[in-house]
């Protein structure tokens, strides 16, 4: 998971695909790649409970595998629903004592309506919040 000093890191792989060759709507604006890590400038790193490598540069990694997966209504793409397996943060983004993120220190990067954003600031927090 990118914070918002990663988004151009996170753009450099949107352009992207694993397909060859690129479906025709999408040649005008995509790429095949074979090793969309090196494409990108990042460094792959290997997973601890699944296949599927991590990016180094990002300070947050989900591990996960597929649980449910079904196509949308209009069959454009796939929903998934995923059964977590790890979460790995960097330690300077976690509260010291804790396992919870510290959300002072890291937040995450936001895509919406095809732009990139950080988060607002805080406005308060619920009556369930631990710190």
């Amino acid at each position: 998971m990118a914070s918002p000093a990663e988004w151009e890191l996170v753009e450099r792989l949107a352009p992207l695909t694993g397909a060859e060759p690129v479906p025709e709507a999408k040649r005008a604006a995509f790429r095949t790649s074979h090793d969309k890590f090196a494409d990108a400038g990042l460094t792959a790193v290997r997973s601890q409970t699944v296949a599927a490598d991590r990016v180094h540069e990002l300070p947050v990694s989900i591990e996960a595998v597929a649980g449910d997966v079904r196509r949308s209504a209009d069959g454009e793409f796939f929903i998934v629903q995923a059964e977590v397996r790890q979460v790995l943060v960097r330690e300077d983004l976690v509260v010291p004592g804790t396992d919870h993120v510290d959300l002072t220190r890291w937040q995450p990067l936001l895509y919406n309506f095809r732009h990139y954003f950080g988060q607002a600031r805080d406005l308060g927090k619920t009556f369930r919040a631990e710190y």
